[in-house]
Formats: C-alpha cells, structure tokens, sequence
C-alpha cells in the first residue's frame, strides 16, 4: 500500500498529458459513438479505460470529464461546447465500475429563435487555447465546472445506473487493471425558446380565427 494518496490522469489530449506529466497513467482505452435508428445522429456515447495498477496500489474514486460539441438544429440553432462530469467515491479498493446517464441540456433562460445559428461562446470556450505558457489550473475540474455551471445553456450528466465491484483482495502481490466504463445516452428533449414575432402573429391569427369560425356558426344558427 501507498503511504500518501496519489491522482492518476489520463487524457485523449497529448497538451494536457504533458500539463500533468507527473501523475499521467496511460490506461487501454476505447470509445465508441452509436446511433441506434440509423438517422446520422448519435443516441449514445460509449467509453472504456483499463487502467493498469500496481500490485501495492489501490483505486478509490474515478472521475471523468467528456467534452462535447453540440449542435441543436430545431427551431433555436445553437453551436456550443459543452462538458459533462461523472464520479464514484468508495471507501474500498474498486476491481470494476460501470456507470450509465443521460446527458440533459441545461438552461437558465429560454433560448432565443431569431436568425440562424449562434455560436454564443465561440470567443470563450471551456477550455482554453492549448497553447504555451497555458497553467494546468485552467484545466482543473473544479474551474472548468464552475465555468460550465455560469453558462445559459450547457450539458449535465444525470446517472441512471452505478455498478461497481469491489477489489476481492486488496492485498496482492500480483500487479493488475481496474476496469471502468460509462455510457452517455443522448435522448431527445424539449428546449425552451422564445418564438419569433411572426410565429406569435400566427399563432394569434389561428386563435383569432378558430374563435371567429364557432361565432359565425353560432350567429347563422341563431338567425
């Protein structure tokens, strides 16, 4: 066993890896984007680390942080990027852990329908430039999250399932994997929008004539 608690990082980016070199622990890791109704959209995101550990090391918590660009294509046409977070906290050395959420977009107000596409953090993206001189506090989950969370619209992780199999026996002298993977589901939702003047025109006209139509009858009949 490690006398003092270490963090291991990995990430698909080679500028992050460098940022924490010291801590980098390169897992066997896969991905995979599926699209279950054959409609050139992705219905779920799915993703796979084996991390290697020695036989003296324990694993407690994994923490992972996906980064996405989304496009929503309805009536209110926004580009954004976007990141959802997924964690596991044990008091127990973990062998295996499989988690599974939907991704749901988030809103502080409704999104505006007026024109076409908007690109509303395109001079302000989550994570900064890679570029040198770049501190790897930029990339911290905490301030990345916290930057996410300030934003109108941006993507949150809901968990559905959480399994994980303890670590059978945490005392071996036989280096080994721990074994994780998530699933992001990506199901359809409503989004809040503030209609353009000429969609409440006609919304109006319909009402207006709906109520003029059952008038008119009402008044023929009476007559």
């Amino acid at each position: 066993d490690t006398s003092q608690p270490i963090n291991f990082y990995f990430s698909t980016s080679p500028f992050l890896n460098s940022l924490f070199s010291s801590s980098v622990r390169t897992p066997i890791f896969r991905t995979a984007e599926i699209d279950v109704n054959n409609d050139g959209l992705s219905d779920r995101l799915e993703v796979s680390a084996n991390l290697p550990v020695a036989a003296n090391e324990k694993i407690t918590g994994i923490s992972c942080a996906v980064y996405f660009d989304v496009q929503l294509n309805s009536i209110a046409k926004y580009l954004f990027d976007a990141v959802i977070f997924a964690n596991y906290e044990s008091g127990t050395p973990i062998a295996k852990l499989d988690m599974e959420g939907d991704m749901k977009i988030r809103l502080s107000w409704p999104l505006s329908a007026y024109g076409g596409y908007k690109t509303p953090y395109q001079n302000d993206p989550l994570f900064p430039a890679f570029k040198f001189g770049t501190s790897a506090e930029e990339f911290y989950l905490d301030v990345i999250t916290r930057k996410s969370n300030n934003r109108n619209i941006s993507t949150v992780f809901q968990p559905t399932l959480q399994y994980v199999s303890q670590r059978a026996n945490p005392v071996t002298s036989i280096d080994s994997f721990v074994n994780s993977s998530l699933i992001i589901r990506i199901p359809q939702q409503p989004i809040l929008y503030t209609p353009p003047l000429s969609a409440l025109l006609k919304f109006a006209w319909i009402q207006y004539m709906s109520f003029f139509i059952v008038v008119a009858f009402l008044m023929h009949q009476l007559n």
